[in-house]
Order: structure tokens, then C-alpha cells, then sequence
């Protein structure tokens, strides 16, 4: 299944391997606080996230990230309850996957570009950009929305008699998507990547067997021997469902990639412990203990504070990675009214001190061998946290294969 709509598609970047239809929910103190009563939850109950088999246990995991002020993914084991608990709020509906929104992104700033799917409903038909054109291995109509819950810092929750508050925004993301579970690729992969420049790969952390997820490195791996050899792949992490599935999914992709991405709570997963995103040194522990286990020669990892390039020819990405920055930035203003001139206001605004100066100690540290680039000190009432880091590869992908932000 394709979308030709007209465009030349030679030299266009592909950008996969699935999107998804989002249920996007700003939390209000009222409803929770109304939820966290009447479900009687306590705070002897918050701690390390398990299982999601009910909305209490989706209400429980959503309060330990609040208390911690951290994003992350988590597999649900009913889909009905997702549904069920955003008609408690308003909430908004939009395209998500990495590869969509940073598709979207080239097409806010005049670019064209192939996304590969998985799935595909009237919601993504009337909501994708007429500049994006995809191939979609589905084969009949499916809609499994994901729920976003973002909350922004300071967001209060009365437990009891204790009060849990939010030290910093952020989201979280909660799914039961078979189609991106399976991940079957389109056949016409191929031909999309014959003579593309360069191929996002995203989304490998939905499918939950090992079987599964080396049949499909097995299939991406035969497409992508169609792509000029000049050709940049970049790979997009994010929260995997299981912890096997990302130990086992970085062996497969050795030799294969030339970009690991991934933002500051993937990096705490791998090194599997907290991390001061503020202290360069045990910042520059982790990334000497993390970089020879990717199976790319440039780590990327983006935050709040900064963003970093750590490996082969670093420097020369410098460009690319203040781009990913600005665009990230200015979705976090501006939300979905993302364009040039809200991407030049957001480039007018000060450094983070804090970002800036822990940039400049870090890089004493690489000697060389890393970049690390502030982020912007911005102040805004209700920020967007949902999709920072899919706009972000957006920025960079769309930087490196042309676009001048």
C-alpha cells in the first residue's frame, strides 16, 4: 500500500518503520486528584513501574513518573483501558511515531520526503501532509491509539495526606499497537531506499520476541543493500517494552549504522542507574561505559540541558545537531504551530547558564572526540513535552540532507 502524490522521489530521505494515531492528554490536578481518591491509591504503592493489566496500575505508573519528573514508554496489556481513562480529560488527536513527526518536519520547511507504516486508518490519511508520501505494509485498516499523558513541573497530586510534585515537565508514553508489535516491512522498501541519501530507522522497541525482531534486522538489512553507498543511516532509540529486546537488538544492528540517537532517559536505561545530567563527569563516565556498546561510530544524546555528539567525526555535525536542537526547542514553545517564525524567536533566546556551562567543561573533557551543544534557557507556561525528541531527529535528518533552518 503507497501514497504517490506527485512528488519527484528521487533522492528523497526514508524515514521508518511505523507511526502511530496519539491520544495526546495534558494532565489536570482536578481529575487526578478525583482518580487517586476514588481508586484509593497510596503512596506506599508508587516505585518501580510493573505491569499495566488495569487503569489503577495505569494511574499508579503515571504518579511514579510524576514524582520522579521523567518520560518514558510502557506497554499496556488492554488497549480498552487507554481509551477508557482520556475520556476522563480532554485530550487531542495527531500523528506520532518517530518517523512521522520528523517527517512533518520536513514538510513544515518545504522538504519531501517517503515514510514507511505499518498501519494506516482515515486518521492518518486526512492528518498526514500532502508533502509526505509513504509505503504501508498493511494490508486492511487498523486504529490502536497510543496515550500521551504529559504534565508540566510543578504539577501537584494530593496521595493521602502527602502531596507528589512534578520536579520537571515531561511524558509519558503508553501503547498496545500490534501492527508496530509485529513490524512487518513493505515490500517496496527497497526501491523507496535505491536512491535515497539517507534512512531513519525507528520503532524496533514495540516488538516483544526475539524471533520477531531478528526476521525484521534480517529483512531491513536486504532493503537497505539498495542504498547508495553513500548513504547515512540513523537510528532512533527509544523505551523498549522488553529489556532482551534492546540488549538482542544491538547485536543485530552492528555494522549497519552510522547514528545512534537517544535521548537522556534511554541513556539512563543502558547504564541502568541515575545520571546528574549537570555533573560532566559522571556524564563523561557514561558515555566512555555506553559508546563502545552501540553499534555506530557517533552517539547522539539529547536533553534538556544539552545535546551530544560522542564518536567518529563529531565535529563535523555541529551544524547538525544545533538544528535538532532549535526545532526541539521551538515544538516546546509553540507545540504544533512549529514554522520559521517561531523557529527565529526560539533562536533568539538565551542559553541555559547551567547547560552552557557544564557544555564547556564537558568538551575539555572529549579532547576531541565529542561535541556537546547547550540547549536554550526558555520559560513557558504550558510547554509541549510530547514528541521533543521526534522533532528533534527531525531537525537533524533534515539538516544533514539539506535544509537550512
Amino acid at each position: 500500500m503507497t501514497r504517490d502524490v506527485g512528488i519527484e522521489t528521487d533522492r528523497q530521505i526514508v524515514l521508518g518503520l511505523g507511526g502511530t494515531v496519539d491520544y495526546e492528554i495534558c494532565l489536570e490536578e482536578t481529575i487526578i486528584n478525583d482518580l487517586v481518591s476514588e481508586l484509593d491509591i497510596s503512596m506506599n504503592e508508587l516505585g518501580t513501574v510493573g505491569s499495566i493489566h488495569d487503569i489503577r496500575d495505569l494511574l499508579i505508573t503515571i504518579l511514579t513518573y510524576i514524582q520522579h519528573g521523567t518520560g518514558g514508554e510502557e506497554f499496556v496489556s488492554n488497549s480498552k483501558d487507554l481509551i477508557n481513562f482520556s475520556r476522563h480529560f480532554k485530550y487531542t488527536v495527531s500523528l506520532g511515531g518517530t518517523c512521522v513527526r520528523a517527517a512533518i518536519v520536513q514538510a513544515i520547511f518545504g522538504r519531501s520526503c517517503i515514510i514507511h507504516l505499518t498501519s494506516i486508518s482515515d486518521e492518518v490519511r486526512k492528518l498526514l501532509p500532502r508533502k509526505i508520501s509513504y509505503i504501508c505494509s498493511a494490508r486492511k485498516d487498523t486504529l490502536d491509539p497510543h496515550l500521551i499523558v504529559q504534565f508540566r513541573e510543578g504539577f501537584k497530586v494530593k496521595i493521602k495526606d502527602e502531596i507528589v510534585k512534578a520536579p520537571q515537565p515531561s511524558r509519558i508514553i503508553f501503547t498496545n499497537d500490534p501492527p508496530n508489535r509485529e513490524l512487518i516491512i513493505a515490500e517496496e522498501l527497497g526501491e523507496a531506499l535505491s536512491q535515497a541519501p539517507l534512512f531513519l530507522i525507528s520503532g524496533l522497541n514495540c516488538i516483544q520476541d526475539i524471533n520477531t525482531l531478528e526476521m525484521r534486522v534480517k529483512e531491513i538489512k536486504n532493503h537497505m543493500k539498495k542504498m547508495p553507498k553513500e548513504a547515512i543511516v540513523v537510528f532512533e532509540d527509544a523505551g523498549y517494552h522488553l529489556q532482551a529486546i534492546r540488549r538482542r537488538a544491538l547485536v543485530l544492528l552492528h555494522d549497519c549504522l552510522d547514528i545512534f540517537s537517544m535521548n537522556e532517559d534511554e541513556l539512563r536505561s543502558y547504564i541502568e542507574r541515575d545520571l546528574d545530567l549537570l555533573n560532566e563527569e559522571k556524564v563523561h563516565e557514561a558515555l566512555v561505559e555506553l559508546a563502545p556498546k552501540i553499534p555506530a561510530p557517533l552517539l547522539i544524546i539529547h536533553s534538556r540541558f544539552w545535546s551530544i555528539a560522542f564518536g567518529k567525526a563529531s565535529e563535523k555535525y555541529r551544524v547538525h545537531l544545533q538544528a535538532a536542537i532549535d526545532v526541539a526547542s521551538t515544538r516546546f514553545c509553540y507545540g504544533e504551530n512549529l514554522g520559521r517564525t517561531q523557529l527565529r524567536a526560539v533562536q533568539k533566546s538565551p542559553k541555559h547558564p547551567d547547560g552552557q556551562n557544564f557544555s564547556l567543561r564537558l568538551e575539555a573533557r572529549f579532547s576531541g572526540r565529542g561535541i556537546c551543544i547547550p540547549g536554550y534557557d526558555l520559560k513557558v507556561v504550558n510547554p509541549t513535552t510530547i514528541g521533543l525528541g521526534d522533532v528533534f531527529i527531525g531537525g537533524l535528518v533534515g539538516s544533514i540532507s539539506g535544509i537550512e533552518f
